[in-house]
C-alpha cells in the first residue's frame, strides 16, 4: 500500500514539472501568437448593381416594396429570394420577374410605374425612360450556320448526376488535368444562373437563361448563333 502510495507521489510530482516546463516553455520560447477575430461582412455596397444616385430611405419605392413585397423577401419564405440577393439583381431581370416573369401573379395589382418604382427601388439604378431595361444582345457568331457534320456527342452533359466521361472520350490522363484553361465562358444577360443543363448538338451548345432566353452557342468561341 504504502508502495502505492510512493508511486502515486512521484507520479504527480514529475507531472507536475512537466506542466510547469510547458508553461515556462510557453512562456520563454516561442511567443503565444493570439489569432486576430475575422472580420465579419458588415455591407454589400460593393456587390450592389446600382450607385444609388438618390436617398433610397425616402424613394417611393421603399414604401411599396414594403407593402407588396417584404412579407415573403425579407426572410419570411425560404425559397424566395432575400432582399440582399434582390440588391445584386440587374435592374431589367427584377422588372422582368413582376412584370412577366415568376412573380408576374403576385404583381397584378401593381401598376407599370408601381413596378418601376420597385425595381429602382432595389436596384438603386435610376430607370430614366426605360434606358436599364433594354435587353442587352450577347456577341453574335459571324457565321450563324450550324455544323451538320458534327458527330453527336458520345456523353453529352453527362448522363447521371457524376457527369463522368472516361478518358478514352474526353482526351485528357489525370497529371494532365491541371495544365486546363479556360476555352471561353458566357455571361447571360441580365440573369445570373442558367435555367437548365445544356444540350450539345451540330457544334452548338444549347441552353436556357434565368430571364427566359434560349442561346445557341458556339461550341468553339461562345458566340451566339442565335437567341
Amino acid at each position: 500500500m504504502e508502495f502505492r502510495v510512493a508511486i502515486r507521489a512521484t507520479f504527480l510530482v514529475l507531472l507536475s514539472f512537466m506542466i510547469a516546463g510547458c508553461e515556462q516553455s510557453d512562456t520563454d520560447g516561442v511567443p503565444v501568437i493570439t489569432p486576430p477575430e475575422p472580420e465579419l461582412l458588415t455591407s454589400t455596397d460593393d456587390m450592389q448593381t446600382g450607385a444609388a444616385d438618390f436617398d433610397r430611405s425616402t424613394h417611393p419605392g421603399k414604401g411599396l416594396y414594403e407593402e407588396s413585397c417584404s412579407g415573403c423577401h425579407d426572410g419570411t419564405v425560404s425559397r424566395a429570394p432575400h432582399f440582399s440577393w434582390l440588391e445584386m439583381m440587374n435592374a431589367s431581370v427584377v422588372y422582368q420577374a413582376m412584370n412577366e416573369g415568376v412573380m408576374s401573379v403576385q404583381a397584378e395589382a401593381l401598376t407599370d410605374e408601381d413596378k418601376i418604382l420597385i425595381t429602382e427601388y432595389l436596384t438603386r439604378t435610376k430607370l430614366a425612360g426605360g434606358a436599364a431595361l433594354k435587353v442587352i444582345e450577347p456577341p453574335m457568331c459571324t457565321d450563324g450556320d450550324f455544323d451538320l457534320s458534327s458527330p453527336a456527342p458520345a456523353v453529352n452533359w453527362g448522363h447521371d448526376t457524376n457527369r463522368y466521361s472516361p478518358s478514352t472520350v474526353a482526351g485528357l490522363t489525370v497529371p494532365e488535368i491541371p495544365n486546363l484553361e479556360l476555352k471561353w465562358a458566357f455571361a447571360f444577360p441580365d440573369a445570373f444562373r442558367a435555367r437548365s443543363q445544356p444540350t450539345i448538338a451540330m457544334g452548338t451548345v444549347f441552353v436556357g437563361s434565368q430571364e427566359g432566353r434560349v442561346y445557341a452557342l458556339d461550341l468553339e468561341t461562345g458566340c451566339a448563333r442565335w437567341t
